[in-house]
């Protein structure tokens, strides 16, 4: 019988963030039978853990990096010692947490790929140690996937890269059913207004509330989601309830069920300060679903006509307005085609993925 791939992803956590859901997608479709997929994770955001260790995984937690950065080390180092892992696949959206590529050359771990989720460092700080990092310890890494040419470009510079796209499971949108509205005390005829995220500096979402609050003035008959978690969530639920409108703003925390709210949803709001390429646009489109996102993000997302976009730098009622004009109109457009044609389906890119798996585990 041919030996399992043994693969073991690390990353930050496994809350419900967008790289997150990514790795997920892959778990679900891969082979299991040849791949095996275990999580080291050094937060503690463990959001699917249950459905990890159904799928025949296991999720381990070391001390946080960089507050406990020699207990972090020490912790790594015996977690890879006393497993033998075929892959490490270390994911991040800067080249800021490299710990495990030297760890793991030193344990002759042969395949160490780092994997980019975004365009952008999120601080200055982060962005001087992942350029010196980039230069210092890219030489480590024997595969570099990027979930785009853009963040690949950022994370790599010159150097070679794998784009994996951030592929879905397309008809699991297409078909899903809306949730059951009757807790928001809504009739058919409200509008619902969504943000799918994590409550963080980069997507934005004080300034959703402030479309909101400009939709909301012609149109009372609405109400506002919030699908999340994450450090500045508190923040955005105290001035949420400052405003006028604050009966008609919900916070519905992390989520198992994103593809029945997409489809629930009129419009989603997304007006992220820089983004990778943002899995919740990928699977709006494929619940049919109108987005209106930042002009920033990466226009590669843009598979249908019913992605727009628009500047940060227009006004909280402009955006409102274009919100309003787009809730006018009616897209149609084939889903699977629009998927496939740019090779964003979960079966793409598991082909892709898998291809690198066994080349760099020979």
């Amino acid at each position: 019988m041919k030996k399992k791939i043994k693969i073991l992803h690390i990353i930050n956590g496994m809350g419900t963030g967008g790289a997150e859901a990514d790795i997920m997608n892959w778990f679900r479709t891969i082979n299991r039978e040849e791949f095996s997929f275990d999580f080291l994770i050094r937060s503690n955001n463990r959001f699917y853990e249950s459905e990890i260790k159904s799928l025949g995984g296991q999720l381990e937690q070391v001390s946080s990096f960089p507050r406990h950065m020699i207990r972090n080390v020490v912790e790594t180092y015996q977690f890879l010692k006393r497993n033998n892992y075929d892959v490490i696949h270390i994911h991040g959206n800067t080249m800021f947490y490299v710990i495990p590529l030297l760890l793991a050359k030193k344990l002759r771990i042969n395949t160490r790929i780092f994997h980019i989720h975004s365009t952008k460092a999120n601080n200055f700080l982060s962005g001087i140690i992942h350029k010196v990092n980039s230069l210092c310890f890219s030489g480590l890494v024997t595969s570099r996937i990027a979930c785009s040419k853009q963040s690949g470009q950022f994370g790599f510079g010159k150097r070679t890269f794998t784009v994996v796209n951030n592929g879905i499971d397309i008809k699991k949108y297409v078909d899903a059913e809306p949730i059951d509205l009757d807790p928001f005390n809504i009739d058919q005829k409200t509008t619902i207004i969504l943000h799918v995220g994590r409550f963080l500096p980069v997507k934005n979402q004080d300034f959703v509330l402030k479309v909101f609050g400009e939709f909301y003035k012609n149109n009372p008959n609405s109400i506002l989601l919030f699908v999340g978690d994450g450090e500045l969530k508190e923040a955005i639920f105290e001035a949420s309830k400052e405003c006028e409108f604050s009966s008609r703003v919900f916070f519905l925390g992390e989520r198992n069920d994103i593809p029945n709210i997409l489809k629930t949803a009129d419009l989603l709001v997304f007006p992220s300060k820089y983004e990778g390429v943002p899995l919740v646009v990928l699977e709006a489109q494929a619940a049919q679903l109108k987005v209106l996102m930042s002009d920033v993000i990466n226009p590669d997302v843009i598979l249908t006509p019913v992605v727009k976009t628009k500047s940060l730098n227009c006004s909280p009622s402009q955006w409102a307005m274009e919100v309003q004009k787009m809730l006018k109109h009616d897209y149609e457009y084939d889903v699977l085609d629009s998927f496939y044609k740019r090779g964003y389906s979960i079966e793409q890119a598991i082909d892709v993925l898998c291809s690198i798996y066994r080349q760099e585990a020979q």
